[in-house]
């Protein structure tokens, strides 16, 4: 029967018979049944002398371990029964009632299966560590004697009943050595999940890549923010990538629905860029030096195309020419640019307007090309046909010459400054003109473009611009403006020729 006593352990009582040898004053070692005799706590051991029981401490005495001595001499054939009370342990564990709890570690040979009848934790691991390192901690351990490539490390199933009453594993994680190399080992870890009755491969992780969805089944992929649920969504049925939209429409897409702007921002290694939509710019696409949309737009495309350049668009280089709005460069002997109209029938290639309205063209036919200006007479007044040509004409100064860039050309011409004074509006520029050329910083000190005339300084935006250099402004001829002074000095001399042969 159970000993109560030191609980939460079991008691036992164990009989131990002696038959005494004459003048023996203490009893130990193997009874009549051959049984030796044990105990651990003297206190729990009663001793009887021919079923009388004796007095511990007078009687006898258990301080020599396993003997009960300082017994009065016996007598032979004595009789004396020694019973001993102990406890045993079942695994260090308390009753089920209680609660069970090891305090040593338990090996498990064959398969454990833990079971409840409700919703409470099957098993919990605790651990009462106070230090810095993990715990508690689940291993699991495939310790093979022949370790091969592609061997499985461990598998965890998450089963079910369907409504048939067939077991289904609705859900498993499985991990493989993928190379048990000493130095060179690989793993392989694998979340699959139950998909139309098949166990499909959605997320994978191994020495090479990560990765989702690798069967390519119809199924998305969405990442949610504080405030937005399709941060980033990727439409698995329609091959589209949306960025702040769940239903994109094109393969990506940034949406913000909130109705702010959109924009991607480029930085780092010096470069602070940003393309995204603008609605203080009417709605349009912009691209901007600067971190905030909108900020130094630098060009601004709008429903029907190209809307506004600012500063200076450069084609074909990096840097702008003779302080161009719009430079194009090209290689060496190339053509810088081809205007291609799909008729050949008259058509304009270039329209020059300004304020004014249009100016001019450049207007290609079927096999030749026309430079015009404007001539129109609804466009003039105070119109003037009397006036002296030839005068005039004698007083221009035809000479030729070589450029410097070209010695071994030369050519008929005039030099600007000798024109101005005669047909001025033949000449463009000034004779020794200069123009400063400058930096251009923003309001941060960072510079954003060089060899820049100050005209182009956003100052309202607070650019700043420094001069560092001065270039030469050389003068420009249209010889076609000499052509009305030429025929009216030409029908000048042929009405004097025909006055001398009238005389």
């Amino acid at each position: 029967m159970p000993y109560i006593g030191k609980s939460p352990h079991f008691g036992v009582r164990n009989r131990f018979i002696y038959t005494a040898s004459a003048d023996a004053t203490s009893i130990s070692g193997a009874d009549a049944n051959g049984a030796t005799l044990t105990f651990t706590d003297g206190a729990y051991v009663d001793v009887y002398l021919n079923g009388i029981l004796l007095k511990a401490g007078t009687d006898y005495v258990t301080t020599t371990a396993n003997t009960i001595g300082s017994l009065a001499a016996l007598s032979t054939s004595d009789e004396v029964v020694v019973l001993v009370y102990d406890v045993f342990s079942v695994s260090d564990t308390v009753s089920a009632t209680s609660g069970g709890t090891f305090s040593g570690g338990l090996t498990i040979n064959d398969g454990t299966t833990i079971a409840v009848d409700d919703n409470s934790d099957n098993l919990i691991l605790t651990s009462t560590d106070a230090d810095a390192n993990s715990g508690p901690n689940l291993d699991f351990y495939r310790n093979s004697s022949s370790p091969a490539d592609s061997d499985g490390t461990g598998k965890i199933t998450f089963r079910g009943r369907n409504d048939n009453s067939q077991d289904v594993d609705f859900a498993t994680i499985d991990t493989w050595s993928t190379d048990v190399s000493d130095g060179t080992e690989d793993g392989e870890f694998v979340l699959r999940t139950m998909n139309a009755g098949s166990s499909l491969n959605m997320f994978a992780i191994n020495s090479t890549e990560i990765k989702f969805n690798e069967q390519s089944v119809d199924v998305d992929f969405r990442v949610e923010s504080n405030g937005n649920a399709n941060m980033l969504f990727v439409d698995g049925g329609n091959n589209r990538v949306g960025i702040g939209i769940g239903d994109p429409d094109q393969i990506l897409e940034l949406n913000d629905q909130s109705g702010a702007d959109v924009a991607i921002h480029f930085a780092g290694n010096g470069v602070d860029h940003t393309i995204g939509t603008d609605a203080s710019n009417g709605g349009y696409l912009t691209i901007s030096n600067s971190a905030t949309v909108g900020t130094n737009p630098y060009m601004i495309f709008g429903a029907s195309g190209l809307v506004t350049v600012g500063g200076n668009f450069v084609v074909g280089g990096t840097s702008v020419v003779n302080s161009s709005e719009l430079s194009v460069t090209a290689g060496t002997d190339a053509r810088v640019v081809s205007l291609v109209c799909g008729g050949t029938s008259a058509n304009d290639q270039i329209s020059f307007q300004n304020g004014n309205g249009e100016v001019g063209t450049i207007r290609t036919s079927g096999s030749a090309t026309s430079f015009n200006t404007s001539s129109d007479y609804r466009l003039k007044e105070n119109v003037n046909y009397s006036w002296d040509a030839t005068t005039r004409l004698k007083q221009l100064k035809p000479s030729r010459f070589n450029f410097k860039a070209d010695a071994d050309l030369t050519v008929d011409g005039f030099i600007a400054h000798e024109v101005s004074s005669i047909v001025p509006e033949a000449i463009s520029g000034t004779k020794d003109g200069t123009q400063d050329l400058g930096i251009i910083k923003d309001k941060d000190g960072n510079v954003t473009q060089e060899n820049a005339l100050e005209r182009y300084t956003k100052k309202d935006e607070g650019q700043t611009w420094t001069k560092t250099g001065t270039e030469n402004v050389y003068q420009q001829i249209d010889q076609s403006k000499l052509v009305p002074l030429l025929v009216k000095t030409i029908q000048e001399l042929e009405a004097r020729v025909k006055a001398l042969e009238d005389a």
